[in-house]
């Protein structure tokens, strides 16, 4: 039996959420220091402040500010973009779902609302909808992962790819 039109596009969407909730469910397991060994500190949730991203805008941005570095929640701050559809059913509400777009290099503050009608009703209805840009990603804090060395490494200079690096750098 061949099943055609909006059916099929509820089906379609209801089996690749019930796939991502399962896989995230099961591939998440417990947290590698769950068995007692030394843990990262711990570092307080941020408290935001919820805005309108655009007067009547249906959603609401803020701004998170996060250490870095988990393991160094003294050093380096950064910014983290958010933005939140409140459930459309208040009273049937029962948490926050946590939309990642995937990546790499996805802005959830733009591909969450892009996306946003592809949720099941049920879902908008009782759960508020959160998304962020990660870190170096849309509105967040850009970040650079590496060291950039001021010269090559010793021996490099015979290295085809030092001297483009150091010409794609601009360093002599």
């Amino acid at each position: 039996m061949l099943i055609a039109g909006p059916i099929l596009g509820r089906r379609r969407c209801a089996a690749v959420l019930g796939a991502v909730l399962t896989c995230s469910t099961v591939l998440a397991g417990p947290h590698p220091n769950a068995g007692g060994s030394t843990s990262a500190p711990s570092v307080p949730a941020p408290k935001l402040e919820w805005r309108p991203c655009v007067q009547g805008s249906p959603f609401d941005c803020a701004t998170a500010g996060v250490p870095l570095d988990h393991g160094n929640p003294g050093g380096r701050r950064i910014e983290l973009a958010v933005i939140k559809r409140k459930a459309t059913g208040p009273g049937r509400r029962v948490g926050t779902l946590f939309f990642n777009p995937g990546g790499p290099g996805g802005p959830g503050t733009v591909q969450m609302p892009q996306n946003y009608a592809s949720f099941p009703r049920e879902v908008r209805e009782r759960f508020d909808i959160v998304s962020w840009d990660p870190r170096g990603v849309g509105n967040s804090t850009a970040v650079n992962c590496f060291a950039i060395p001021k010269k090559p490494p010793r021996g490099a200079r015979a290295n085809r790819s030092a001297s483009r690096w150091a010409h794609s750098s601009g360093r002599p």
